[in-house]
């Protein structure tokens, strides 16, 4: 099965064309590449976390003043407590848990499901719906 692919090398999957359609609506930087977007490292979701509080307010005062520089984050669990703590407040303003797993987000290893959380953080911090759970 040499020949097999999961999808074709100059295509995105599917997962990735809908979060770059999503997320890409709510921030322009950084670049959500296919390439970053198929094995997402911690400093590139870092990057994306930060500026969806930065361009939208959602999750203004969640991170420490430590916590937004991620040269400061380099121990797993320091990384996954970050992760963790927009993960809890998509959860909470959409109702509904999303299936990541924080440990394989923060790995790179499950880009589907960290695609999925992507793009419902871009639903979550464009509803309107949301203003307690922003101030």
């Amino acid at each position: 099965m040499a020949g097999l692919r999961l999808h074709d090398e100059k295509r995105p999957p599917q997962f990735v064309v809908q979060t770059q359609m999503t997320l890409g609506n709510v921030i322009t930087r950084p670049r959500l590449t296919a390439p970053l977007l198929l094995k997402p490292p911690f400093h590139f979701l870092h990057a994306i976390l930060l500026e969806v509080v930065s361009s939208t307010g959602f999750g203004r005062g969640l991170y420490s003043a430590e916590e937004l520089n991620s040269k400061l984050l380099l121990h797993r669990p320091l990384q996954m407590l970050f992760i963790a703590k927009m993960l809890a407040l998509v959860n909470a303003a959409l109702g509904q848990p999303c299936l990541l797993r924080v440990d394989r987000a923060i790995d790179g290893a499950d880009a589907r499901t960290t695609n999925e959380f992507l793009q419902l953080l871009a639903f979550a911090c464009r509803a309107d719906n949301l203003a307690p759970l922003l101030a």
